[in-house]
């Protein structure tokens, strides 16, 4: 009877604690999360002295994780687990502002279960006698055993459950004793590791490592344009829709020039619809945005500490570099004015540094791309005498996608309820191409080597029917809804026969992959370099397909969790 009431309790405690967690429960993770409360109630387990005290002590740690978890997915909290116990002071920092929004039926239900459970455990207790709860002979062994089991779970975890609640539980054990650890000492071991990996070899089939190693340049310019919402939807016209879509003139003829021209690709990213900066931070770092909680957003929950990026390395690597970041909106989205200088970005001109008639020429709702490409302009030519790192993040293809600028091309397809925005988004593509052309033709004119990513941070939020009621975004085929399109762009200044001879290349990648391609074409050799650009460069390793050896997709994760807010030396 006392086994049997152990177990309920088990399964009341699993259920409930998967139910508020990163994803939805299913028999696999309710099954391991009743496993890690089973044992953890053994391990208290201790005859009939103080054995209300220990039980409800378990059951309020329970109620506190529980609650953990809904704050964590709700408000995109970083990577919490039992042990951060700064949950509380983050949570209510950020809840307060969002009262409203709070998951209030879930946290009735956990709050009113708890005390129903409290209530019926508490009058089955005062009902048993000593001689009705079975006695250990060996208590230690069994808590041994008990502690030897929930290690070997947590490899299982890693392996079947990654998201789940009890996989985070577990997983907080673990990172307590790592953090113990010297930081120099993990990262060398690690960095060891990945070194003997087959992914740290230069993949001799890869035909954008034709050349490696390529040469340091000494004198280079390197412009990243992250276009907010941008792809190139001439490519998917098909796939939209019920039917598919026509759309009567090329409004990405521009971008596709410069795709032919340059290094091209499909792009990888973690997001789609929002979570621009995801993106941004993979392209920046190349670790995993999607290592951390789900639905976290790593600018402003997770960065806290200086952490090395292509800007760092530019300035490690390149004698003379500034390193600065434009962004047509206010300094604090997405917490950029913070987070820019721990990824080495030293001057941050945001929407205020516009003059008051480019902060109101708009394209749609929000401040065009010829704002931001003249900035771009002005900026490259005020420092023409440094090596310039420069990323300038659009806004004006951001939703809602209100009036446009120009005539509409004609489209057939759209549904009518959707038809006035859409055509809106398409039209703006245009403008966005024809900016992009004025831009480029600039650099063309450059005397200046200089480099140029272009790359979209995400697809459009899939609540338009044009996406909603497409097989193409919904067949499970994350590859598709998640990616966009970049072009990687040489200007004629540009006379290295290493890179030139990478014109007209098509691969690919991940937004992870490109951040460690990019280091690789400014002559980076380091092994661990290669084995983030070979590793996340497939598909099914950046998407977490499991197709990947179990080790390599944990030393990678691994990998993103220790180096981030950390220099690495």
């Amino acid at each position: 009877m006392y086994l049997i009431y152990y177990a309920l309790l088990a399964l009341y405690m699993a259920i409930s604690y998967e139910l508020t967690g990163l994803t939805s429960p299913t028999l696999s993770t309710i099954s391991l999360s009743f496993f890690l409360f089973f044992l953890t109630l053994g391990l208290f387990y201790g005859g009939m002295k103080h054995l209300k005290a220990k039980l409800y002590t378990i059951l309020g740690i329970f109620l506190f994780l529980s609650f953990a978890n809904l704050l964590k997915v709700r408000f995109q909290l970083s990577e919490i687990t039992f042990f951060d116990f700064k949950l509380l002071g983050n949570a209510y920092s950020i809840a307060y502002l969002f009262l409203d929004k709070l998951p209030f039926p879930m946290l009735g239900f956990l709050t009113l279960s708890f005390i129903f459970v409290i209530y019926y455990s508490n009058r089955f207790l005062n009902r048993l006698r000593p001689e009705m709860i079975p006695q250990l002979k060996y208590p230690f062994l069994v808590n041994l055993v008990a502690f030897i089991l929930l290690f070997f779970t947590l490899q299982i975890a890693q392996a079947h459950a990654p998201n789940s609640s009890y996989y985070n539980f577990l997983n907080s054990g673990k990172s307590l004793i790592e953090t113990s650890i010297n930081l120099r000492d993990t990262t060398k071991q690690l960095k060891a590791t990945l070194s003997r990996s087959s992914y740290a070899k230069v993949d001799q089939t890869d035909n954008l490592l034709q050349g490696y190693p390529f040469n340091r340049p000494k004198d280079m310019d390197v412009v990243i344009i992250q276009s907010e919402t941008f792809f190139d939807i001439m490519k998917y016209q098909e796939h939209l829709g019920e039917n598919g879509i026509h759309i009567d003139e090329n409004v990405n003829k521009n971008f596709q020039a410069f795709q032919n021209e340059g290094i091209s690709g499909k792009f990888y990213v973690p997001t789609v619809g929002g979570g621009t900066v995801n993106t941004e931070y993979e392209v920046l770092t190349g670790y995993s945005a999607k290592a951390f909680a789900k639905g976290a957003i790593v600018f402003t929950s997770v960065l806290k500490e200086p952490t090395d990026s292509l800007a760092t390395f530019m300035k490690k690597r390149i004698p003379n570099t500034e390193t600065i970041g434009i962004h047509n909106h206010t300094r604090t989205y997405w917490d950029r004015d913070r987070v820019y200088p721990l990824l080495g970005i030293d001057t941050y001109i945001d929407m205020l540094q516009f003059t008051k008639a480019e902060q109101e020429d708009l394209v749609g709702a929000w401040m065009s791309d010829t704002t931001l490409f003249n900035k771009t302009k002005e900026v490259l030519e005020k420092n023409s005498g440094k090596n310039i790192f420069l990323l300038s993040v659009t806004s004006q293809n951001h939703g809602p996608f209100l009036d446009k600028r120009g005539e509409k091309p004609p489209i057939t397809g759209l549904d009518p309820s959707e038809e006035w925005e859409i055509s809106n988004f398409i039209t703006n593509l245009r403008f966005s191409d024809q900016a992009l052309k004025d831009f480029m033709t600039y650099i063309n004119s450059r005397q200046k080597p200089t480099m140029v990513i272009f790359y979209g941070d995400h697809k459009p939020d899939p609540k338009y029917p044009i996406f909603e009621n497409s097989a193409f975004y919904h067949q499970k085929e994350r590859r598709e809804i998640y990616s966009t399109d970049y072009f990687i762009y040489f200007n004629p200044a540009i006379t290295d026969p290493k890179l030139v001879n990478l014109k007209g290349r098509k691969k690919d990648l991940s937004a992870a992959a490109m951040n460690r391609y990019l280091e690789i074409l400014l002559g980076d050799t380091d092994p661990l370099s290669l084995y983030i650009y070979n590793y996340a460069k497939v598909p099914d390793n950046y998407f977490g397909n499991g197709k990947a050896k179990i080790n390599e997709v944990k030393d990678y994760t691994n990998l993103s969790k220790e180096f981030v807010n950390h220099k690495i030396n």
